[in-house]
């Protein structure tokens, strides 16, 4: 007879290079399990999010889209990779026509342009995990002109929409579950761009990923 021992952990766990024997795992009260890959992460603390608006206060976007002004970047330092989990847009007015949203990575960091930086908090709430990765958005001036940029989400409206009874606030969604996976290997970034013709929306929208040494992966 033979006893069997785990490493019971939650929080961060060491990782390997290829072709190297790794200690089984599981949770701490010796249970084996396979779980959700993102909860895997959350659990450890390497889901991250960001949000732009807050509670009652939304954000006016542009009245013509500018890609090099987006409403929200994440930029992935070398040696970091990310995954988005979820882009989360929230339109609450918009009096102008063809409204766009549009979701986009490139191989090359972005930059802080004029904006306002924003912050990653893990959503594991006592943060035993810090993000490497840069946060801006509600960009003033000119972000940096990158190269290899590749649209991965887009979301539209042709028509306007108030906040009258009967006419909800719209929610547009960028899922992993739903979408092609985009792994982002630093340095790279994922730009968030909003616009409708005329008049610029107003909303809220959120962001989270899980983000990993580029050695892990």
């Amino acid at each position: 007879m033979a006893d069997l021992y785990i490493n019971g952990v939650t929080t961060s766990k060491a990782r390997g290079g290829n072709n190297q024997r790794i200690a089984v795992t599981g949770t701490r009260d010796g249970a084996i399990y396979t779980c959700d890959w993102i909860l895997a992460a959350a659990l450890e603390g390497r889901v991250f999010h960001t949000q732009v608006g807050t509670v009652t206060t939304p954000v006016a976007t542009k009245v013509v889209m500018i890609t090099l002004q987006p409403e929200l970047v994440i930029d992935v330092p070398a040696g970091t990779t990310i995954m988005p989990v979820e882009i989360a847009v929230y339109l609450e007015t918009f009096a102008g026509t063809v409204a766009d949203i549009v979701a986009m990575t490139s191989t090359a960091l972005r930059g802080p342009g004029a904006s306002t930086v924003g912050a990653a908090l893990s959503t594991r709430t006592d943060r035993v995990v810090s993000s490497t990765c840069s946060i801006y958005h509600t960009y003033s001036g000119n972000a940096v002109a990158v190269a290899g940029t590749v649209e991965f989400w887009r979301y539209g409206e042709p028509w306007i929409l108030a906040t009258a009874e009967g006419n909800p606030i719209e929610k547009y969604e960028y899922s992993v579950r739903k979408h092609t996976p985009q792994v982002i290997v630093g340095p790279g970034s994922v730009s968030l761009c909003i616009g409708a013709t005329g008049t610029g929306p107003t909303g809220y929208w959120t962001a989270s990923w899980v983000e990993m040494p580029s050695s892990s992966i």
